[in-house]
């Protein structure tokens, strides 16, 4: 009767560190791909703050009232946009 061979983790005792480093690898690029459009989004918003920090800086003072207003309105609006249809059926009635 012909013997067996032996599994692979018993023949190379590093087989089992490999196949773990490889499940490492394989979860860091599946984490870098997940992440990569976050971290790319962060950035431009940084440099997004950046750029309105020296535009307020720029502002004179008696213009910052109105340019305040003016960015609280866009904000409203858009935080009201996806009840749009329902605003707009409401009006009607």
């Amino acid at each position: 009767m012909a013997r067996r061979p032996l599994p692979t983790l018993l023949r190379n005792p590093y087989a089992a560190l490999l196949k773990g480093r490889g499940l490492v690898r394989t979860a860091a690029d599946n984490a870098v791909d997940v992440f990569h459009p976050l971290i790319t989004v962060g950035r431009g918003l940084r440099r997004l703050l950046a750029w309105l920090r020296a535009r307020w800086d720029g502002t004179p003072g008696e213009q910052r009232g109105p340019l305040l207003f003016i960015a609280a309105a866009v904000v409203a609006v858009i935080a009201i946009l996806p009840y749009g249809p329902v605003l707009a059926v409401a009006a009607t009635t």
